[in-house]
């Protein structure tokens, strides 16, 4: 029975979608800690995960522009997760690990088992590093920001200056 699901696509693509949404939930959560404390708007969930990237892109440059190599660096690494996640979800899956896509001009690919659990790995990973991030990094600065000016003030005051 071991070797019964042997180049079985299906079960480290729903890892790949299932690690994705966890990633998604992270993200999520940071950027809501981000607008409790005035520095996202109030509909940063009604948009898609590349606008809350450039979202929280932004509200860590307002907070302090120190700790923003590192976001940059996680955050060119999420683009190009989301970029490998997309062309597998919203691609064709055949046998074979064969990915074609229903835009013209895209190149077919191919992928295997390993690709896939690579990919959820890596995708779980950068989950792992974006909450260290916000809880070594910005949590210390966010509740410096806090005490000084209450919840949803401080937007208000990078606005006038």
């Amino acid at each position: 029975m071991n070797g019964a699901f042997e180049g079985d696509l299906i079960r480290p693509l729903g890892l790949v979608t299932m690690n994705f949404g966890f990633a998604e939930y992270e993200l999520d959560s940071f950027i809501e800690r981000l607008a409790s404390a005035g520095l996202a708007p109030d509909s940063w969930s009604q948009r898609p995960i590349g606008q809350k990237i450039d979202l929280l892109t932004d509200a860590i440059r307002r907070l302090d522009q120190s700790v923003q190599p590192r976001l940059d660096a996680l955050l060119g690494e999420a683009r190009q997760l989301l970029d490998r996640r997309n062309a597998l979800i919203h691609g064709c899956l055949l046998s074979g690990g064969r990915i074609v896509s229903g835009r013209t001009g895209v190149k077919e690919k191919v992928t295997s088992v390993e690709d896939l659990n690579s990919l959820a790995d890596a995708i779980f990973n950068w989950k792992e590093r974006l909450w260290s991030y916000r809880w070594r990094q910005i949590e210390p600065l966010l509740e410096t920001l806090t005490s000084i000016a209450p919840p949803n003030k401080s937007l208000e005051r990078t606005r006038e200056g």
